[in-house]
Protein backbone atom coordinates (compact mmCIF):
# COMPACT_ATOMS: atom_id res chain seq x y z
CA UNK A 1 0.00 0.00 0.00
CA UNK A 2 2.89 2.67 0.73
CA UNK A 3 6.32 2.60 1.34
CA UNK A 4 8.10 3.57 4.39
CA UNK A 5 11.77 5.28 5.53
CA UNK A 6 13.42 6.76 8.37
CA UNK A 7 16.76 7.66 9.97
CA UNK A 8 17.47 8.63 13.24
CA UNK A 9 21.12 9.43 14.39
CA UNK A 10 24.48 11.48 13.52
CA UNK A 11 24.25 11.95 9.34
CA UNK A 12 25.14 14.65 7.48
CA UNK A 13 22.54 16.17 5.32
CA UNK A 14 19.17 14.32 6.33
CA UNK A 15 17.23 15.84 3.47
CA UNK A 16 18.91 14.79 0.92
CA UNK A 17 19.63 11.00 2.11
CA UNK A 18 15.42 11.02 2.70
CA UNK A 19 15.07 11.98 -0.68
CA UNK A 20 16.86 8.82 -2.04
CA UNK A 21 15.21 6.61 0.09
CA UNK A 22 12.10 7.96 -0.98
CA UNK A 23 12.93 7.52 -4.85
CA UNK A 24 14.48 4.02 -4.54
CA UNK A 25 11.04 2.76 -3.54
CA UNK A 26 8.78 5.12 -5.23
CA UNK A 27 7.11 2.24 -6.83
CA UNK A 28 5.33 1.47 -3.41
CA UNK A 29 3.55 4.89 -3.29
CA UNK A 30 3.72 7.53 -6.16
CA UNK A 31 0.39 9.32 -5.39
CA UNK A 32 1.91 11.37 -2.81
CA UNK A 33 6.05 11.85 -1.15
CA UNK A 34 6.43 13.62 1.89
CA UNK A 35 9.33 13.85 4.62
CA UNK A 36 9.40 15.22 8.32
CA UNK A 37 12.56 16.07 10.39
CA UNK A 38 13.45 16.88 13.67
CA UNK A 39 15.72 16.62 16.23
CA UNK A 40 16.01 13.72 18.33
CA UNK A 41 18.56 13.30 21.37
CA UNK A 42 22.04 15.15 20.60
CA UNK A 43 21.23 14.24 16.92
CA UNK A 44 18.30 14.22 14.25
CA UNK A 45 15.49 12.19 13.03
CA UNK A 46 13.79 11.92 9.98
CA UNK A 47 10.70 9.87 8.70
CA UNK A 48 9.91 9.10 4.68
CA UNK A 49 6.65 8.07 3.35
CA UNK A 50 5.69 7.07 -0.22
CA UNK A 51 1.30 6.72 -0.43
CA UNK A 52 -0.56 4.80 -2.98
CA UNK A 53 -3.97 5.70 -2.67
CA UNK A 54 -5.97 2.76 -2.12
CA UNK A 55 -8.54 4.08 0.92
CA UNK A 56 -9.64 7.58 1.71
CA UNK A 57 -8.14 8.87 -1.78
CA UNK A 58 -8.24 12.96 0.03
CA UNK A 59 -4.73 14.39 1.29
CA UNK A 60 -5.96 14.02 4.77
CA UNK A 61 -4.23 10.42 5.24
CA UNK A 62 -1.12 11.72 3.84
CA UNK A 63 1.90 11.05 6.19
CA UNK A 64 4.22 11.48 7.93
CA UNK A 65 1.21 11.90 10.21
CA UNK A 66 1.41 15.06 12.28
CA UNK A 67 -0.98 14.40 15.39
CA UNK A 68 -0.95 17.45 17.31
CA UNK A 69 -3.09 16.15 20.04
CA UNK A 70 -0.38 13.44 21.27
CA UNK A 71 2.59 14.64 20.00
CA UNK A 72 3.18 11.81 17.97
CA UNK A 73 4.42 11.37 14.14
CA UNK A 74 2.72 8.59 12.02
CA UNK A 75 3.70 6.22 9.76
CA UNK A 76 1.21 3.28 8.14
CA UNK A 77 1.91 0.40 5.59
CA UNK A 78 -1.14 -1.44 5.11
CA UNK A 79 -4.60 -1.76 6.29
CA UNK A 80 -6.21 -1.80 9.75
CA UNK A 81 -9.31 -3.36 9.03
CA UNK A 82 -11.59 -2.18 11.97
CA UNK A 83 -10.20 1.43 12.25
CA UNK A 84 -13.72 2.82 12.45
CA UNK A 85 -14.51 0.25 15.28
CA UNK A 86 -11.55 1.93 17.14
CA UNK A 87 -12.24 5.38 15.91
CA UNK A 88 -15.86 5.27 17.44
CA UNK A 89 -14.47 4.39 20.88
CA UNK A 90 -11.44 6.75 20.95
CA UNK A 91 -13.77 9.75 19.57
CA UNK A 92 -14.65 9.94 23.36
CA UNK A 93 -11.54 10.70 24.28
CA UNK A 94 -9.86 12.56 21.62
CA UNK A 95 -11.09 15.20 19.17
CA UNK A 96 -10.82 13.87 15.57
CA UNK A 97 -9.57 16.38 13.12
CA UNK A 98 -9.71 13.92 9.95
CA UNK A 99 -11.53 10.65 9.09
CA UNK A 100 -8.56 9.17 8.20
CA UNK A 101 -7.18 5.52 9.22
CA UNK A 102 -3.88 6.59 10.26
CA UNK A 103 -4.87 9.47 12.69
CA UNK A 104 -7.20 6.18 14.34
CA UNK A 105 -3.21 4.46 15.12
CA UNK A 106 -1.90 7.86 16.43
CA UNK A 107 -4.62 8.24 19.09
CA UNK A 108 -4.55 4.35 19.73
CA UNK A 109 -0.95 4.25 20.65
CA UNK A 110 -1.41 7.14 22.82
CA UNK A 111 -4.30 5.51 24.57
CA UNK A 112 -3.16 2.20 25.07
CA UNK A 113 0.54 2.00 24.23
CA UNK A 114 1.53 -1.31 22.64
CA UNK A 115 -1.28 -3.33 24.07
CA UNK A 116 -3.46 -1.14 21.06
CA UNK A 117 -0.98 -3.65 18.86
CA UNK A 118 -3.81 -7.18 20.17
CA UNK A 119 -6.63 -4.33 19.52
CA UNK A 120 -6.04 -4.13 15.68
CA UNK A 121 -7.13 -6.20 12.85
CA UNK A 122 -5.03 -6.21 9.64
CA UNK A 123 -2.35 -6.22 7.36
CA UNK A 124 0.18 -3.49 8.23
CA UNK A 125 3.84 -1.72 9.80
CA UNK A 126 3.70 1.35 11.62
CA UNK A 127 6.13 3.33 12.91
CA UNK A 128 5.63 6.02 15.77
CA UNK A 129 7.26 8.43 16.98
CA UNK A 130 7.26 9.99 20.39
CA UNK A 131 8.30 13.20 20.29
CA UNK A 132 8.05 13.74 24.43
CA UNK A 133 9.48 10.32 24.84
CA UNK A 134 12.14 10.96 22.07
CA UNK A 135 11.93 7.31 20.75
CA UNK A 136 10.60 5.62 17.77
CA UNK A 137 8.52 2.65 18.06
CA UNK A 138 7.83 0.23 14.74
CA UNK A 139 5.71 -3.08 14.86
CA UNK A 140 4.62 -5.63 12.18
CA UNK A 141 1.80 -7.40 11.56
CA UNK A 142 1.03 -10.64 12.70
CA UNK A 143 1.84 -12.70 9.95
CA UNK A 144 4.46 -10.13 8.37
CA UNK A 145 2.66 -9.50 5.12
CA UNK A 146 4.14 -6.13 5.33
CA UNK A 147 8.17 -5.90 4.96
CA UNK A 148 10.49 -3.69 7.36
CA UNK A 149 14.07 -4.08 7.38
CA UNK A 150 16.79 -2.02 9.38
CA UNK A 151 20.10 -1.34 9.95
CA UNK A 152 22.29 0.31 12.49
CA UNK A 153 25.60 1.65 11.26
CA UNK A 154 28.00 3.98 12.98
CA UNK A 155 25.42 3.96 15.59
CA UNK A 156 22.65 5.47 13.29
CA UNK A 157 19.28 3.59 12.74
CA UNK A 158 17.90 3.19 9.37
CA UNK A 159 14.47 1.47 8.19
CA UNK A 160 12.34 1.26 4.80
CA UNK A 161 9.91 -0.70 3.19
CA UNK A 162 12.64 -2.13 0.68
CA UNK A 163 16.60 -3.01 1.40
CA UNK A 164 17.11 -1.04 -1.83
CA UNK A 165 16.38 2.10 0.19
CA UNK A 166 18.65 1.46 3.12
CA UNK A 167 21.08 1.32 0.47
CA UNK A 168 20.37 4.41 -1.01
CA UNK A 169 20.76 5.96 2.12
CA UNK A 170 24.91 5.14 2.30
CA UNK A 171 24.52 1.67 4.16
CA UNK A 172 26.95 -0.86 3.02
CA UNK A 173 26.00 -3.28 0.37
CA UNK A 174 27.78 -6.47 1.47
CA UNK A 175 26.44 -9.58 0.14
CA UNK A 176 26.18 -12.77 3.64
CA UNK A 177 28.29 -15.51 2.42
CA UNK A 178 26.82 -17.19 4.78
CA UNK A 179 23.11 -16.55 4.05
CA UNK A 180 23.76 -17.77 0.22
CA UNK A 181 25.92 -20.66 1.58
CA UNK A 182 22.84 -22.08 3.28
CA UNK A 183 20.37 -20.80 0.55
CA UNK A 184 22.53 -23.15 -1.82
CA UNK A 185 22.93 -26.10 0.71
CA UNK A 186 19.95 -26.04 2.21
CA UNK A 187 17.50 -24.34 0.27
CA UNK A 188 17.08 -21.77 3.10
CA UNK A 189 15.65 -18.25 2.96
CA UNK A 190 17.18 -17.77 6.30
CA UNK A 191 15.67 -17.16 10.02
CA UNK A 192 12.71 -14.67 10.37
CA UNK A 193 15.71 -11.65 11.14
CA UNK A 194 18.48 -12.37 8.62
CA UNK A 195 18.31 -11.47 4.96
CA UNK A 196 21.04 -12.11 2.31
CA UNK A 197 22.83 -8.94 3.18
CA UNK A 198 25.69 -8.62 5.88
CA UNK A 199 23.96 -5.95 8.93
CA UNK A 200 20.89 -6.53 7.69
CA UNK A 201 17.86 -7.37 9.72
CA UNK A 202 14.10 -7.57 8.24
CA UNK A 203 11.79 -6.99 11.59
CA UNK A 204 10.16 -10.67 12.09
CA UNK A 205 6.50 -10.84 11.72
CA UNK A 206 4.60 -10.45 14.89
CA UNK A 207 7.47 -8.28 16.27
CA UNK A 208 8.22 -4.37 17.92
CA UNK A 209 11.22 -2.79 18.03
CA UNK A 210 12.09 0.50 20.06
CA UNK A 211 15.03 2.58 19.21
CA UNK A 212 15.89 5.69 21.85
CA UNK A 213 19.40 6.67 20.50
CA UNK A 214 21.06 4.86 22.67
CA UNK A 215 19.97 1.28 22.50
CA UNK A 216 17.52 -1.09 19.97
CA UNK A 217 15.08 -3.69 22.07
CA UNK A 218 13.20 -5.85 19.87
CA UNK A 219 10.74 -8.18 21.00
CA UNK A 220 7.59 -10.28 20.05
CA UNK A 221 4.00 -8.81 20.72
CA UNK A 222 2.30 -11.86 18.77
CA UNK A 223 2.67 -15.69 19.72
CA UNK A 224 0.89 -17.89 17.76
CA UNK A 225 1.10 -20.31 20.53
CA UNK A 226 0.34 -18.25 23.49
CA UNK A 227 -2.57 -16.43 21.65
CA UNK A 228 -4.65 -19.84 20.78
CA UNK A 229 -5.00 -20.42 24.67
CA UNK A 230 -7.27 -17.51 24.78
CA UNK A 231 -9.63 -18.86 21.86
CA UNK A 232 -12.65 -21.05 22.37
CA UNK A 233 -12.33 -24.27 20.97
CA UNK A 234 -15.44 -25.35 18.71
CA UNK A 235 -16.62 -28.69 20.08
CA UNK A 236 -18.24 -30.38 16.89
CA UNK A 237 -17.73 -30.23 13.14
CA UNK A 238 -20.86 -27.64 13.14
CA UNK A 239 -19.40 -25.20 14.99
CA UNK A 240 -16.40 -25.66 13.57
CA UNK A 241 -17.77 -25.31 9.69
CA UNK A 242 -19.36 -22.12 10.70
CA UNK A 243 -16.57 -19.98 12.50
CA UNK A 244 -14.24 -21.30 9.31
CA UNK A 245 -17.14 -19.54 7.26
CA UNK A 246 -17.67 -16.15 8.96
CA UNK A 247 -13.79 -15.95 9.27
CA UNK A 248 -13.35 -15.78 5.70
CA UNK A 249 -16.41 -14.00 4.69
CA UNK A 250 -15.06 -11.07 6.99
CA UNK A 251 -11.72 -11.43 5.77
CA UNK A 252 -13.11 -10.93 2.20
CA UNK A 253 -15.29 -8.44 2.72
CA UNK A 254 -12.21 -6.50 4.72
CA UNK A 255 -9.85 -7.25 1.59
CA UNK A 256 -11.98 -6.28 -0.87
CA UNK A 257 -12.67 -2.98 0.39
CA UNK A 258 -10.99 -0.09 -1.73
CA UNK A 259 -11.59 2.97 -4.06
CA UNK A 260 -9.61 1.71 -6.50
CA UNK A 261 -10.41 -1.09 -9.28
CA UNK A 262 -9.86 -4.71 -7.72
CA UNK A 263 -9.00 -7.82 -9.28
CA UNK A 264 -8.29 -11.17 -8.15
CA UNK A 265 -5.52 -13.77 -9.43
CA UNK A 266 -6.88 -16.91 -10.39
CA UNK A 267 -5.75 -21.01 -11.08
CA UNK A 268 -8.00 -23.87 -11.65
CA UNK A 269 -7.37 -25.44 -7.93
CA UNK A 270 -9.60 -25.55 -4.90
CA UNK A 271 -8.37 -22.80 -3.50
CA UNK A 272 -9.32 -20.15 -6.74
CA UNK A 273 -12.80 -21.93 -6.47
CA UNK A 274 -13.11 -20.57 -2.74
CA UNK A 275 -11.83 -17.13 -3.42
CA UNK A 276 -13.96 -16.76 -6.32
CA UNK A 277 -16.79 -17.99 -4.77
CA UNK A 278 -16.45 -15.50 -1.60
CA UNK A 279 -16.05 -13.00 -3.46
CA UNK A 280 -18.79 -13.51 -6.00
CA UNK A 281 -21.45 -13.93 -2.87
CA UNK A 282 -19.99 -10.47 -1.03
CA UNK A 283 -19.99 -8.25 -3.78
CA UNK A 284 -21.56 -9.78 -7.03
CA UNK A 285 -21.83 -6.80 -8.75
CA UNK A 286 -18.20 -5.25 -7.69
CA UNK A 287 -16.51 -4.95 -11.25
CA UNK A 288 -13.59 -6.71 -10.24
CA UNK A 289 -11.20 -8.59 -13.20
CA UNK A 290 -9.90 -12.05 -12.98
CA UNK A 291 -6.34 -12.35 -14.48
CA UNK A 292 -4.89 -16.37 -15.17
CA UNK A 293 -1.41 -17.05 -16.51
CA UNK A 294 -0.79 -20.08 -18.86
CA UNK A 295 2.42 -21.96 -20.53
CA UNK A 296 2.11 -21.78 -24.67
CA UNK A 297 -0.80 -24.09 -24.88
CA UNK A 298 -4.30 -23.72 -23.73
CA UNK A 299 -5.16 -27.05 -23.70
CA UNK A 300 -2.59 -28.61 -21.55
CA UNK A 301 -2.77 -25.99 -19.15
CA UNK A 302 -5.69 -25.10 -16.00
CA UNK A 303 -6.50 -22.00 -17.88
CA UNK A 304 -9.34 -23.86 -19.31
CA UNK A 305 -10.48 -25.09 -15.85
CA UNK A 306 -10.37 -21.23 -14.88
CA UNK A 307 -12.32 -20.35 -17.24
CA UNK A 308 -15.05 -22.10 -16.72
CA UNK A 309 -15.02 -21.83 -13.01
CA UNK A 310 -15.89 -18.39 -13.78
CA UNK A 311 -18.83 -18.58 -16.06
CA UNK A 312 -21.68 -18.10 -14.13
CA UNK A 313 -20.10 -14.52 -12.74
CA UNK A 314 -20.26 -11.49 -14.98
CA UNK A 315 -16.21 -10.89 -13.62
CA UNK A 316 -14.10 -10.71 -17.19
CA UNK A 317 -10.81 -12.79 -17.23
CA UNK A 318 -8.09 -11.89 -19.22
CA UNK A 319 -5.69 -15.09 -19.98
CA UNK A 320 -2.00 -14.33 -19.91
CA UNK A 321 0.49 -16.38 -21.99
CA UNK A 322 3.82 -16.94 -21.05
CA UNK A 323 6.91 -17.59 -22.89
CA UNK A 324 10.37 -18.41 -22.48
CA UNK A 325 11.39 -14.81 -23.49
CA UNK A 326 9.10 -13.26 -20.71
CA UNK A 327 10.92 -15.73 -18.70
CA UNK A 328 13.93 -14.21 -19.28
CA UNK A 329 12.86 -10.47 -19.53
CA UNK A 330 10.76 -10.49 -16.41
CA UNK A 331 14.07 -12.53 -14.17
CA UNK A 332 16.26 -9.35 -14.91
CA UNK A 333 13.67 -7.04 -13.52
CA UNK A 334 13.01 -9.43 -10.88
CA UNK A 335 16.80 -9.52 -9.58
CA UNK A 336 16.65 -5.59 -9.63
CA UNK A 337 13.47 -5.15 -7.47
CA UNK A 338 13.87 -8.35 -5.08
CA UNK A 339 17.33 -7.63 -3.72
CA UNK A 340 17.32 -11.27 -2.59
CA UNK A 341 16.92 -14.34 -4.24
CA UNK A 342 13.84 -16.06 -5.65
CA UNK A 343 13.44 -20.20 -6.86
CA UNK A 344 10.48 -20.58 -8.97
CA UNK A 345 9.81 -19.82 -12.91
CA UNK A 346 6.36 -19.25 -11.76
CA UNK A 347 7.96 -16.31 -9.42
CA UNK A 348 8.71 -14.57 -13.04
CA UNK A 349 5.01 -15.96 -14.03
CA UNK A 350 3.36 -13.92 -11.82
CA UNK A 351 5.58 -10.82 -12.30
CA UNK A 352 4.28 -10.29 -15.73
CA UNK A 353 0.64 -11.37 -14.31
CA UNK A 354 1.23 -7.77 -12.63
CA UNK A 355 2.95 -6.35 -15.38
CA UNK A 356 -0.53 -6.60 -17.05
CA UNK A 357 -3.13 -6.16 -14.00
CA UNK A 358 -1.36 -2.69 -13.84
CA UNK A 359 -1.56 -2.06 -17.66
CA UNK A 360 -5.39 -2.47 -17.26
CA UNK A 361 -5.56 -0.14 -14.40
CA UNK A 362 -5.99 -2.60 -11.51
CA UNK A 363 -4.46 -1.18 -7.90
CA UNK A 364 -5.32 -4.14 -5.73
CA UNK A 365 -5.57 -7.72 -6.40
CA UNK A 366 -6.18 -10.81 -4.43
CA UNK A 367 -4.97 -14.32 -4.58
CA UNK A 368 -5.48 -17.37 -2.44
CA UNK A 369 -2.28 -17.64 -0.40
CA UNK A 370 -2.64 -19.57 2.78
CA UNK A 371 -4.77 -22.51 2.63
CA UNK A 372 -2.21 -25.00 1.55
CA UNK A 373 0.03 -24.01 4.67
CA UNK A 374 -2.70 -24.64 6.78
CA UNK A 375 -5.69 -26.25 5.93
CA UNK A 376 -3.67 -28.90 3.28
CA UNK A 377 -1.09 -29.13 0.78
CA UNK A 378 -0.14 -29.89 -2.00
CA UNK A 379 2.28 -33.65 -3.11
CA UNK A 380 5.61 -31.89 -2.73
CA UNK A 381 9.07 -34.13 -3.63
CA UNK A 382 11.21 -32.80 -0.82
CA UNK A 383 14.72 -33.00 -3.01
CA UNK A 384 17.92 -34.08 -0.57
CA UNK A 385 19.98 -30.75 0.88
CA UNK A 386 22.86 -29.54 -1.52
CA UNK A 387 25.38 -31.13 0.84
CA UNK A 388 25.62 -34.39 0.56
CA UNK A 389 23.47 -35.00 -2.91
CA UNK A 390 24.74 -37.51 -5.17
CA UNK A 391 24.88 -35.33 -8.05
CA UNK A 392 28.66 -33.81 -8.18
CA UNK A 393 28.92 -30.71 -5.80
CA UNK A 394 30.05 -27.17 -7.59
CA UNK A 395 30.80 -25.30 -4.66
CA UNK A 396 34.03 -25.23 -2.56
CA UNK A 397 34.37 -27.15 1.01
CA UNK A 398 35.55 -23.99 2.66
CA UNK A 399 32.25 -21.95 1.34
CA UNK A 400 29.65 -24.99 2.41
CA UNK A 401 31.26 -24.81 6.18
CA UNK A 402 29.47 -21.50 6.57
CA UNK A 403 26.51 -23.25 6.18
CA UNK A 404 25.00 -24.06 9.48
CA UNK A 405 21.85 -26.57 9.48
CA UNK A 406 18.61 -24.41 10.19
CA UNK A 407 16.96 -25.03 13.39
CA UNK A 408 13.17 -24.44 13.57
CA UNK A 409 11.21 -23.90 17.43
CA UNK A 410 8.52 -26.58 18.10
CA UNK A 411 6.05 -25.12 19.86
CA UNK A 412 3.44 -27.68 19.68
CA UNK A 413 2.94 -31.22 20.36
CA UNK A 414 2.56 -33.11 17.58
CA UNK A 415 4.39 -33.09 14.30
CA UNK A 416 1.37 -31.83 12.01
CA UNK A 417 1.22 -28.51 14.05
CA UNK A 418 4.86 -27.88 13.97
CA UNK A 419 5.36 -27.93 10.07
CA UNK A 420 2.60 -26.06 10.00
CA UNK A 421 4.15 -22.99 12.13
CA UNK A 422 7.72 -23.97 10.32
CA UNK A 423 6.31 -23.43 7.21
CA UNK A 424 3.94 -20.40 7.92
CA UNK A 425 6.72 -18.51 10.39
CA UNK A 426 9.98 -19.35 9.36
CA UNK A 427 9.54 -21.63 5.12
CA UNK A 428 7.20 -21.01 2.96
CA UNK A 429 5.41 -18.07 3.83
CA UNK A 430 7.83 -15.48 4.82
CA UNK A 431 9.42 -16.24 1.38
CA UNK A 432 6.21 -15.68 -0.16
CA UNK A 433 5.46 -12.80 1.05
CA UNK A 434 9.00 -11.21 0.51
CA UNK A 435 8.15 -12.06 -3.17
CA UNK A 436 4.76 -11.11 -3.80
CA UNK A 437 5.43 -7.87 -1.74
CA UNK A 438 8.09 -7.14 -4.07
CA UNK A 439 6.25 -8.13 -7.60
CA UNK A 440 2.81 -6.62 -6.32
CA UNK A 441 4.69 -3.19 -5.19
CA UNK A 442 7.30 -3.28 -8.17
CA UNK A 443 4.00 -1.91 -10.44
CA UNK A 444 2.16 -0.14 -7.51
CA UNK A 445 -0.30 -2.55 -7.17
CA UNK A 446 -1.22 -3.89 -3.81
CA UNK A 447 -1.44 -7.70 -3.12
CA UNK A 448 -4.21 -8.94 0.14
CA UNK A 449 -4.30 -12.49 1.09
CA UNK A 450 -7.82 -13.09 2.71
CA UNK A 451 -6.56 -16.57 3.75
CA UNK A 452 -3.60 -15.19 6.01
CA UNK A 453 -6.18 -13.94 8.37
CA UNK A 454 -4.67 -14.45 11.58
CA UNK A 455 -8.15 -15.65 13.21
CA UNK A 456 -8.27 -17.86 10.50
CA UNK A 457 -5.01 -19.56 11.24
CA UNK A 458 -5.18 -19.23 14.87
CA UNK A 459 -8.78 -21.91 14.10
CA UNK A 460 -6.54 -24.10 12.63
CA UNK A 461 -4.48 -24.61 15.38
CA UNK A 462 -7.29 -24.87 18.00
CA UNK A 463 -9.52 -27.25 16.17
CA UNK A 464 -9.49 -30.72 17.13
CA UNK A 465 -7.54 -33.13 14.42
CA UNK A 466 -10.61 -35.27 13.79
CA UNK A 467 -12.25 -32.58 13.06
CA UNK A 468 -10.01 -30.42 10.46
CA UNK A 469 -8.36 -33.35 8.92
CA UNK A 470 -10.22 -35.96 7.20
CA UNK A 471 -7.77 -38.91 5.16
CA UNK A 472 -10.04 -39.30 2.26
CA UNK A 473 -10.06 -35.07 1.21
CA UNK A 474 -7.19 -33.26 1.49
CA UNK A 475 -8.32 -29.76 2.71
CA UNK A 476 -12.03 -31.16 2.69
CA UNK A 477 -12.84 -27.53 4.68
CA UNK A 478 -12.22 -25.73 1.80
CA UNK A 479 -13.74 -28.35 -0.55
CA UNK A 480 -16.91 -28.16 1.82
CA UNK A 481 -17.13 -24.16 1.90
CA UNK A 482 -15.94 -24.23 -2.30
CA UNK A 483 -18.73 -26.59 -3.37
CA UNK A 484 -21.30 -24.66 -1.36
CA UNK A 485 -20.30 -21.50 -3.46
CA UNK A 486 -20.25 -22.77 -6.99
CA UNK A 487 -22.16 -24.20 -9.35
CA UNK A 488 -22.47 -27.98 -9.36
CA UNK A 489 -21.08 -28.51 -12.60
CA UNK A 490 -18.02 -26.28 -11.89
CA UNK A 491 -14.55 -28.97 -12.61
CA UNK A 492 -11.60 -28.14 -10.68
CA UNK A 493 -8.28 -29.67 -11.37
CA UNK A 494 -5.02 -30.18 -9.29
CA UNK A 495 -2.63 -27.28 -8.69
CA UNK A 496 -0.48 -26.37 -11.96
CA UNK A 497 2.29 -24.51 -12.15
CA UNK A 498 4.99 -24.13 -14.79
CA UNK A 499 6.24 -27.90 -14.22
CA UNK A 500 9.86 -29.47 -15.06
CA UNK A 501 8.72 -30.28 -18.45
CA UNK A 502 8.65 -26.47 -19.14
CA UNK A 503 12.00 -25.63 -17.59
CA UNK A 504 14.00 -28.64 -18.98
CA UNK A 505 12.79 -27.38 -22.19
CA UNK A 506 13.53 -23.74 -22.32
CA UNK A 507 16.86 -24.06 -20.01
CA UNK A 508 18.16 -26.58 -22.43
CA UNK A 509 16.79 -24.50 -25.78
CA UNK A 510 15.56 -20.86 -25.63
CA UNK A 511 17.02 -20.13 -22.25
CA UNK A 512 20.38 -21.87 -23.13
CA UNK A 513 22.92 -19.39 -24.15
CA UNK A 514 21.72 -17.71 -20.69
CA UNK A 515 22.72 -20.25 -18.28
CA UNK A 516 26.08 -20.34 -20.96
CA UNK A 517 26.72 -17.20 -19.63
CA UNK A 518 25.29 -17.58 -16.52
CA UNK A 519 27.86 -20.67 -15.94
CA UNK A 520 31.09 -18.82 -17.27
CA UNK A 521 30.75 -15.64 -14.98
CA UNK A 522 30.43 -17.20 -11.68
CA UNK A 523 33.26 -19.88 -12.62
CA UNK A 524 35.12 -16.62 -13.90
CA UNK A 525 33.23 -13.52 -11.93
CA UNK A 526 33.44 -12.40 -8.09
CA UNK A 527 32.24 -15.36 -6.74
CA UNK A 528 34.50 -17.82 -7.74
CA UNK A 529 35.67 -18.56 -4.13
CA UNK A 530 32.27 -19.86 -3.77
CA UNK A 531 32.03 -22.56 -6.83
CA UNK A 532 34.08 -25.19 -7.87
CA UNK A 533 34.29 -23.67 -12.12
CA UNK A 534 34.94 -27.00 -13.48
CA UNK A 535 32.36 -29.18 -11.95
CA UNK A 536 29.66 -26.87 -12.51
CA UNK A 537 30.45 -26.58 -15.88
CA UNK A 538 30.34 -30.31 -16.14
CA UNK A 539 26.71 -30.52 -14.50
CA UNK A 540 25.33 -27.93 -17.04
CA UNK A 541 26.93 -30.35 -19.49
CA UNK A 542 25.56 -32.78 -17.94
CA UNK A 543 21.74 -31.45 -17.84
CA UNK A 544 21.96 -30.18 -21.18
CA UNK A 545 22.63 -33.86 -22.44
CA UNK A 546 19.45 -35.18 -21.14
CA UNK A 547 20.61 -36.11 -17.44
CA UNK A 548 18.09 -35.78 -14.78
CA UNK A 549 18.18 -32.75 -12.84
CA UNK A 550 16.70 -30.63 -9.96
CA UNK A 551 15.60 -27.27 -12.76
CA UNK A 552 15.74 -25.51 -9.20
CA UNK A 553 19.17 -25.66 -8.91
CA UNK A 554 19.93 -23.85 -12.35
CA UNK A 555 17.25 -21.20 -10.80
CA UNK A 556 19.67 -21.19 -8.18
CA UNK A 557 22.88 -20.07 -10.03
CA UNK A 558 21.05 -18.04 -12.32
CA UNK A 559 20.18 -15.67 -8.88
CA UNK A 560 23.48 -15.55 -7.83
CA UNK A 561 24.40 -14.74 -11.34
CA UNK A 562 22.24 -11.54 -11.93
CA UNK A 563 21.77 -10.67 -8.38
CA UNK A 564 25.71 -9.98 -8.68
CA UNK A 565 25.05 -7.97 -11.38
CA UNK A 566 23.37 -5.42 -9.63
CA UNK A 567 26.18 -5.03 -7.37
CA UNK A 568 29.57 -5.37 -6.29
CA UNK A 569 30.94 -7.46 -3.58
Amino acid sequence: MCGIAGIAGEVEQMEPLLNKMIKAQQHRGPDTVSFWISSFVDAQIGLAHNRLKITDLSDDSNQPFIDEETGLITLLDGNIFNYKELRNYLCHYYTFQTNSMIEVLSKAWHRWGKTMLNKINGNFVIAIYDQSARHIFIARDRIGIKPLYFSLQKGNFYFASEIKALFAAGVNRQMSSTRWAEYFVYSSHGMPYETFWDNIYQLPAGSSLLFNGFTLNICKWYELDKAIKEIEVPQDEKKFIERFQEITNDSIRNNIAADVPIGMNLSGSINSALLLGLIHKNAPYLPIKAFSYYNENKLSNEILWTTEMLSHTHYKHEQIKITSKIIRKEAYFIAKIQDEPFDELNTLAYTHLFRIAKNRGTTVLCDGTGLDETWGSYPIIKTNPYYGNKTPLCLKDEFIKLAKTPEYPKPFQNKIDNTKYKDLFYEKIPHILRLNDRISMAFSTELRKPFLDHRLIELFFITPEKIKIKPSTNKWIVHHNAKGLMPTSTRLIPKELINDTHQNRWFTNELKDWIDETVYNLRTGTVSHWVKGESLEKEWQRYKNGASYDPCRILKWINLHMILNQQTI
